[in-house]
């Protein structure tokens, strides 16, 4: 379904927000602006993020002994002396955890994210730091149910580097870095349990492609469009909220790098971005148009509604309601990269009249 711009439906009043605008023809991603959870944002699954605790408080096994980029301290990581840091978990079946965290230096190294239990599972990426502070993502998507730990681990394989603000999170968007192929996500006109690498629709071509300088892990999406607004989407299932919340739609996206004979746009990309929420029978979105250059930008969409609608309209019929992204390619023969996909809420108060 196209987004209708500025509509207001069941969730009541919505905002779209783009951010970093400027950065979306042509002139890149600036990493200063990229999306980092703060230490005490909802959600945070670390214990002192910044690495400003010492001795035996410190829950990391590197200590803050550095500069830091916020705060006074940051952890320095050398070969053989890792941040490593263990976070117990009741089950991980399903969940997607993203890792963020700011590194400076002149080392090399890695980041792995994985589950300590029966069937562990891990999912790595490298880095290579240099003088000023740049921001470094890797996500697990998890398959195995199981009470254990999650652990994080930022490693140097040679040269020093520093790590700071540091956050884990559970994503309510799973197999947002594609590192699971496009499992999860689904094109207009194919059914929801496609799991094949690259699947074909009436509207676009779709598949993950491994690129080791990924925003988020070793692989991104890429989409080519067949017909004017072919689309993706996936589906963010909704428990009943008792707090009204905003909703924020985040992703990096560039025009796809032109391949010979891969039908590579070479010209700015038309997008849409729009963050639907779904109930039966109603609907509403918040969308931006953007135009993809060939660097990485950031762009997200605010979506707000009111669970006092969602409470008293829908939820006594039993059916699910849902937030849905989707991404529409304005024109044919158009291709664009995807990465980095998360979805976010908090609670918003409403103003009274």
């Amino acid at each position: 379904m196209k987004p209708r711009q500025g509509r207001q439906g069941w969730a009541g009043p919505m905002t779209a927000a783009v951010i970093g605008a400027s950065t979306l023809i042509g002139v890149g991603l600036n990493p200063q602006a990229a999306l980092v959870p703060r230490e005490n944002e909802p959600g945070q699954l670390l214990q002192d993020g910044s690495f400003e605790l010492r001795g035996a408080a410190a829950p990391w096994t590197a200590n803050g002994n550095g500069k830091g980029r916020s705060g006074t301290r940051s952890a320095t990581v050398t070969p053989g002396h890792p941040a490593d840091q263990n976070v117990p978990v009741a089950g991980v079946d399903g969940h997607s955890y993203r890792f963020d965290a700011w590194i400076r230096g002149l080392g090399v190294g890695q980041i792995v994210v994985g589950t300590r239990c029966p069937h562990p599972e891990s999912q790595a990426t490298s880095v290579r730091a240099n003088q000023t502070w740049q921001h470094v993502s890797v996500t697990l998507a998890a398959r195995h149910a199981s009470a254990c730990s999650l652990g994080v681990r930022v490693e140097g394989t040679s040269g020093a580097f520093s790590v700071d603000d540091a956050a884990l999170t559970d994503q309510e968007l799973h197999n947002g870095s594609f590192e699971a192929g496009v499992i999860g996500w689904t094109p207009t006109g194919t059914s929801p349990s496609a799991q094949s690498p690259t699947i074909e629709s009436p509207s676009v071509e779709f598949t993950s492609v491994e690129d080791r300088l990924a925003p988020d892990g070793t692989h991104v999406a890429r989409i080519r469009s067949l017909r004017v607004n072919g689309s993706v989407k996936t589906v963010v299932p909704l428990d009943l909220a008792t707090e009204p919340f905003e909703a924020t739609l985040s992703l990096v996206m560039r025009r796809a790098p032109s391949v010979a004979g891969a039908g590579s746009s070479t010209g700015a990309v038309p997008v849409t971005v729009a963050l639907w929420g779904r109930c039966p029978g109603h609907d509403a979105n918040a969308n931006v148009q953007v135009d993809a250059g060939p660097q990485w930008a950031e762009v997200r969409v605010r979506f707000r509604f009111s669970a006092v609608v969602e409470r008293t309209l829908i939820r006594p019929s039993g059916e699910p309601c849902e937030l849905q992204p989707e991404i529409y390619l304005k024109r044919a023969g158009t291709s664009v990269d995807l990465d980095a996909v998360s979805v976010s809420r908090r609670t918003v108060a409403i103003r009274r009249r």
